[in-house]
Formats: C-alpha cells, structure tokens, sequence
C-alpha cells in the first residue's frame, strides 16, 4: 500500500515537473521576444500595387519551393544579396517538404518561399535556427505587399550562426501573429551558407502547445502564379552609379573634316613584341601594358605630360579656329609603349570641348604621334610637334559583334543579356550585335529571352557535337559577315562595362591592333558595386580585332586545349607584326567563380 501511494506521489511529482518545465521555457522566449527588433536597417521595399494572393485553385499543398544561388562566398548574407545573379538569376530549383533544409554544401546562398496554412486561429510564434545567417519574411494579411521580416540569425554584415535549440541571437523569435484558420500568409527565408554546418530551419509554436517544431508539408504550400523573384533588397547599387563613371560615349564627335585640318601627318611604326627564339605560348609575356596618363581630368594643366599634349593639339586647333574651342577636360590620355629612344610616343587622345556657337561639347579623338627632334630627354624642346600617324586609319564608328560561348550556365547568360541590354539603352549603342553559341544545356531558351529584350540585332547557335570553347568561339565568328566589323570574344562570367564598345573600337585597328583589355577578378564574395579583387594580368579573356584579321589568322586552334587558345593566338598575333591594345579597364569585371575556369590562362 505504501508503495503504491510512493508511485502516485512520484508521478505527479513528474507531472508537476514537466508543466513548469514548459511554462518556463515559455517565460522565456516570451521574455526574449518582447527585446526582439526587427532590423529596421534592412526593411524591404514594399510597392503600393504588390499583388494579392493567387486563387486556391492554382495553389499546390504540401511543397515549398527552394531556389539556390551557387559559388557565393564569405558567410555574410549580405553577399548573397548583393550578388549580381540575385535575386532573378538562381542556379538550381528543388522542393521540399518541411522547414527543416539540409544541402551538405559550401559556399550557396538560397530562397524559400511559398505560404502558411495555419490550422487553427490564434496566436503563433516563429523561432528560426541557421547556419551561417538568415532571415524569415512572413506576411500577416495575406498579400505579398505585407511581408516583413520577423525574425533571423545574425545581422547581414556578420557572419553567424545558431544551432537547433540554442537562442544566440534575440532576433531568432518572433512577435506573436495572429493568424485565421482557412487564410493562408506568404512566407520567405533567405540563408546564406559559408563552410562548416550547413541547415537552415523554421520551427514554430502553434496555439495551445508548448513546444517547438518544425513546419510540416500539411501547413504549406506554393502556387504556380507565386512570385517567384524575392522583393527583398539590400544596399546594393549599380556598379555604374557607385563608380562615379562618365559618359563620354554620349559627346558626339567634331567633324573628321575640321579635325583632319588640325594637324600634319607624319610615318610611324608600332614596335613589335616578338623577340627571336621565343617560345611557344610565351608572346604574351612582351605585351606591355598601355600607360593611362590621366582619366576624366579637369585639372590637366597640372599634368605635365598631358598640358604638353594637348597644347600641341590646341595650338593646331587655333590655327585654324581661332577662339572657337576651349578644352573642358581630358576624357582618355594613353601612351603606348613605342620608339621612345628616338624621342618618338604614340597617343591616344580623347578631350571634350566647348564651343562659343554651340549650347552642347563636342569632343575629339584621335591617335597623335609625339616628336622631338632635339636631342636628350626634355620633351619641352621648341622642336617638339605634334602630327597623325600617316595611314593608322583608325575609324570611330564601326560595327562591333560580341561573341559569347555558353555550355551549361543558363541563368548565367539570362543575366548576361540583361546587362547587355542596359548598357546598350544607356549609351545609345546602334552599331552592336550580339552572338551566342551554346551546347543546347543550359536550361534556357535563349531565343525566346531575348526576344523580350530591346536588344534588335542578335544571333543565336547551337554547337553541334562536344562543346567547347574554342569551336564555340569559331563558331560564333563565323556567323559574322562583315569582314570589316569587328568581333569581341568573351562568356557569360564577365560584367560588361558601359564604355566597352567604344573602348574596342580605339583599340581595334585593321591590320594593326588588336584589343586586350586586362580585367579587374572579382575575389570571393564581391560584387560590381563595391569591387574588391586584383588586376588578371595574364587572363586574356575578352580579345577583340576586326574579323579580316581574325580570318587571316585563322582565329583560335581547335587543336589546342581551351585553356591555351586564346595564348596561342596572342604569339600569331604578334607574329603577323600587329600590336596588342592591352588596357585596364577599371569597370571591367570578371564575376567570380571557384573553379579554374581562365580558359586564358594556361597552366604549365
């Protein structure tokens, strides 16, 4: 008897012990949501239209759709928003079935979204448990305008994390929501994953329980009409607006006629970079780089080597018009890498001016030979004169044609094509067509998508048989009738800049220059609007000339691996006695990507 009466004692005991065991953790979590802020640095825009929720006919239980962002590094949920492929550009599309996510990947940044079907009305709780940072988005009436965030791990400029189970941060809970059975709410989670851990989950406290779960497949669902690109923003800008960049490319040009006046003409010759005895896949090593003596300068004057320039260039100008012109500021001042031990520099000079007679500048570019016929290194000499190399015959405007070799990265040239297409809205571009060959995997069709662009001149190829990118590229020129147009190799990693028409068409010259540009690689985890990374140069991935040339050269080996073919070309290049164009282009950008992908660059 004793012992029975022990056993009741101890099972209430235990009951005792598991109620206040749930009624503190409640106290808890009530406790920490009450110090919950909800992140009012990173609000998301929300548009006045924003769309209501689809009819249940089109809606699909049980699913949540999963969109998920490759090769984004460093940790920080910050980098996954500011990435340029989000939040349109995704790589991989799967569904799952609860919150409760698990990738075993690195380096990935992902987006769930879809809605909740609460099964009673009452008051719910969110808690939400990652690695690394996340963010749970959730709408509490119903339309997509209402989404804000409600909870999250870690801030997006910090890398965090917080296991299942453990509070580390105050923002893991939610405020209560009152929710109605029979409505359903839209939610998002993003999450972005470096190394270590990988998971993020949702878990949530229902009306009349005490404990913690995760979201399962008869509380969720998707619908076909649901918006399908995250409205969640960051601080990220374009790279254009961030970088400050001028728009010389919009200053119409002043008449060849009264340039061709202001100077003589005299002979030149471009230095070859080929050395005897050089050996196979090494004529890069003699392309030297074009020196930028000054860039978008106002204060020229104060530039010795450039007020030499372009006094000489004025005087002549004055010459013929006198008090007409006022130079505003020097757009581009290069030197190329030429006879200087015989006091003799080649220039590529680009200044806007003002004219008393006009309400708009005009501008001038030309290549202008330096001489000074004294002896010694003074350059100031009464001798020094200023002339146009005789037959250079270096034409403005010219029909560019940008050749892009795609295999398997589908979302990869969708952005492409975007960027493309603003560059050529924002600088007037008529003169452009675009070419692209691609294996027939990438998932896209890319006829259909650029259709719906603005984009007017474009052709589109598959390659038949292995893909690579050397046939591709071959491929792609060939579809290019105009022998005298130019064609500007690339693929879908680059980030266009908006003046990388016009800078081709300097440095493109018939039978004399060939253009390439050295561009900026993006490290792990940057981005074009605020750029961190070094200058590549070795990588020649863009290459640009006229297509007779290119035709004369027999443009790239298709007996030679990817990764060497552009090389290769660079020593016949330079054989034919044609000079390289190799410039830094400071908003020229090379996306990142983990694996060794350089084509350009060989490996020895």
């Amino acid at each position: 008897m004793r012992s029975s009466s022990m056993r009741s004692v101890f099972r209430l005991l235990d009951h005792i012990s598991s109620i206040l065991s749930v009624l503190a953790l409640v106290l808890i979590y009530n406790h920490v949501s009450n110090k919950h802020e909800t992140g009012e640095l990173w609000q998301r825009e929300v548009s006045s239209n924003s769309p209501s929720l689809p009819d249940d006919a089109k809606n699909i239980m049980g699913k949540l759709p999963v969109q998920v962002w490759s090769n984004v590094c460093g940790g920080k949920l910050f980098n996954l928003l500011n990435s340029p492929f989000f939040p349109r550009f995704f790589d991989e599309l799967y569904f799952i079935s609860n919150t409760r996510i698990h990738l075993n990947r690195s380096n990935y940044g992902q987006r769930v979204f879809g809605y909740l079907h609460p099964p009673e009305t009452g008051y719910y709780k969110f808690v939400l448990y990652s690695d690394d940072g996340s963010e749970f988005w959730f709408g509490a009436n119903q339309s997509l305008g209402s989404l804000k965030i409600a909870s999250s791990v870690a801030t997006r400029d910090r890398v965090g994390s917080a296991p299942v189970g453990e509070i580390c941060f105050d923002s893991q809970i939610s405020d209560d929501f009152l929710l109605e059975k029979g409505n359903k709410y839209p939610l998002e989670i993003i999450h972005l994953q470096g190394t270590g851990a990988d998971f993020v989950e949702l878990h949530w406290i229902r009306p009349g329980k005490h404990y913690l779960e995760v979201i399962t497949s008869e509380y969720i669902s998707h619908s076909v009409e649901s918006q399908s690109v995250s409205q969640i923003t960051s601080s990220k800008g374009s790279s254009n607006s961030q970088l400050g960049i001028t728009k010389p490319y919009l200053v119409s040009f002043l008449t060849d006629s009264a340039v061709e006046r202001t100077l003589s003409t005299c002979s030149y010759t471009l230095p070859t970079a080929t050395k005897p005895g050089m050996r196979r896949l090494q004529g890069n090593k003699a392309i030297q780089e074009i020196i930028t003596v000054t860039n978008d300068d106002r204060k020229w004057q104060e530039n010795e080597e450039a007020k030499l320039v372009v006094d000489l260039f004025v005087a002549g100008l004055e010459k013929i018009f006198p008090k007409k012109y006022l130079v505003e500021r020097i757009l581009t001042l290069e030197r190329m890498v030429t006879n200087e031990e015989n006091n003799v520099v080649l220039y590529f000079l680009e200044i806007e001016l003002s004219c008393d007679a006009l309400d708009y500048p005009e501008r001038v570019a030309e290549y202008v030979y330096l001489q000074n016929n004294e002896q010694g290194e003074n350059p100031r000499g009464k001798n020094a004169q200023l002339c146009y190399p005789k037959g250079l015959d270096w034409k403005k405007e010219v029909a560019v044609h940008l050749i892009i070799a795609v295999d398997c990265e589908g979302q990869r040239l969708h952005r492409f094509i975007e960027r493309a297409e603003q560059i050529l809205q924002g600088s007037l571009e008529v003169d452009f067509q675009l070419v692209v060959i691609h294996s027939g995997k990438l998932g896209l069709d890319v006829e259909r998508t650029l259709q719906t662009t603005s984009l007017q001149k474009y052709k589109v190829e598959k390659l038949n048989g292995e893909f690579s990118w050397t046939r591709a590229i071959n491929a792609g020129v060939r579809l290019v009738r105009d022998a005298q147009s130019i064609v500007l190799t690339t693929d879908v990693y680059m980030d266009l800049a908006p003046e990388i028409f016009e800078n081709c068409r300097k440095h493109c010259i018939g039978g004399r220059m060939a253009f390439a540009p050295i561009l900026f690689s993006l490290k792990c985890g940057a981005f074009p609007a605020e750029p961190y990374g070094s200058w590549d140069d070795h990588g020649y991935q863009m290459i640009g000339m006229y297509k007779s040339d290119w035709n004369r050269l027999g443009g790239l080996n298709e007996g030679t691996a990817d990764h060497l073919a552009a090389w290769d070309l660079m020593d016949r290049i330079l054989s034919s006695g044609m000079y390289v164009a190799r410039v830094k282009s400071p908003n020229l950008f090379r996306l990142f990507y983990p694996k060794p992908r350089d084509l350009n660059v060989p490996e020895f």
